[in-house]
């Protein structure tokens, strides 16, 4: 099973705190280095939720992509940058 593991430090660099509450947030999944923001490969815009509930709809976003063969199927690791 894949592991997805979300990190921050995009936002908190951008808003010098910890992403929480309800809003639009947006993701870019790589498989483990920094976004780079030329040329992103992928960019999720989670409904509009609270962080919890976008994590949860990232996660299954993922799956989907790894089922429709956008992802590849074997992928062990994706990082799922929030970014600000």
């Amino acid at each position: 099973m894949t592991q997805i593991e979300f990190c921050n430090d995009e936002y908190v660099r951008s808003h010098q705190k910890q992403p929480k509450g309800f809003g639009s947030w947006m993701f870019a999944l790589t498989g483990g280095e920094r976004p780079d923001y030329n040329n992103m490969s992928l960019w999720l815009t989670a409904p509009t939720s609270t962080l919890t509930d976008a994590k949860k709809w990232i996660k299954a976003e993922v799956k989907k992509m790894m089922t429709d063969g956008r992802l590849p199927s074997d992928c062990e690791e994706v990082d799922a940058w929030i970014l600000p």
